[in-house]
């Protein structure tokens, strides 16, 4: 469950009070209007009307610790990797998910996404409502479509992996077929979590569900490594070899969510 508290103060007691001083949003109460009265403070000075601001401040807490998203343009991007990434033509991608297939906005829900500069698609990895089951978009379209159905109640492993110009895709450690990969990664490709991008800086293809333990590596993960990194269900800490697991050196990019809140605030 995914709960937002936000904190409103005002800047200037003497000019304005704000009640109540908190709200609560939780993922049943998220769309429910709620009400803030900001009331006008009658004082005896001469001083006009003076402004002053009703800040904002909100704390997301992630039961679990994991990414929330909730279908409303709603991604990640994490850019920062495509110039490490340039150039590669062996590299793995690895990410828990727990999809709400019934919200999804559309019936391709992009996991995770690899666009060109103007918005061209180099790879996505997602999953379908219809079906439920995990595809990899390339150039002619869903090159792979998983045998296995992904789960709304328990966690999913998902693993792309991509060696020269063979691709390959596991779910929950079980290979599901390969295809052809010809993209290229480029320095000022865009990258994201939760959603990919149509032409004209459009998101779209939004995750409705939860994202855990993102990771990318400069090296092609062999089906032991994956099993490994899936360990029945059990997530590996993929910054540290372990068992049959021995790529931590190549790990580009390692996001395990654990923070469990974080805090945005915004004068208003």
């Amino acid at each position: 469950d995914t709960n937002a508290t936000v904190s409103l103060a005002s800047s200037d007691t003497g000019e304005a009070t704000v009640s109540p001083a908190t709200l609560t949003f939780t993922e049943d109460n998220w769309n429910t209007v709620q009400t803030v009265t900001v009331t006008g403070v009658d004082d005896n000075n001469s001083d006009r009307h003076q402004d002053y601001e009703i800040d904002l401040s909100a704390t997301v807490d992630v039961d679990g610790s994991a990414l929330y998203f909730d279908g409303v343009n709603d991604y990640v991007s994490i850019n920062n990797v495509a110039s490490e990434m340039y150039g590669k033509t062996s590299y793995s991608i690895s990410f828990w998910s727990k999809p709400v297939f019934a919200s999804f906005p559309e019936n391709d829900s992009y996991l995770f996404g690899i666009n060109t500069s103007s918005d061209g698609n180099v790879l996505m990895l997602g999953v379908q409502k219809s079906d439920k089951k995990a595809i990899v978009y390339e150039n002619s379209g869903k090159e792979i479509y998983s045998s296995t159905t992904l789960s709304e109640n328990s966690w999913n492993h998902m693993v792309y992996t991509r060696s020269g110009s063979t691709g390959t895709l596991y779910v929950n450690g079980i290979n599901q077929g390969t295809h052809s990969a010809s993209n290229a990664l480029s320095s000022n490709n865009k990258w994201s979590i939760g959603a990919e991008f149509d032409p004209t800086n459009i998101i779209s293809n939004e995750l409705v569900g939860q994202m855990d333990e993102v990771a990318i590596w400069d090296a092609t993960l062999s089906s032991t490594d994956v099993t490994a990194l899936y360990n029945s269900g059990n997530a590996l800490d993929a910054s540290s070899n372990s068992g049959n697991y021995n790529k931590s050196a190549n790990l580009v990019a390692y996001w395990q969510l654990n923070e469990g809140s974080g805090t945005v605030t915004n004068p208003t």
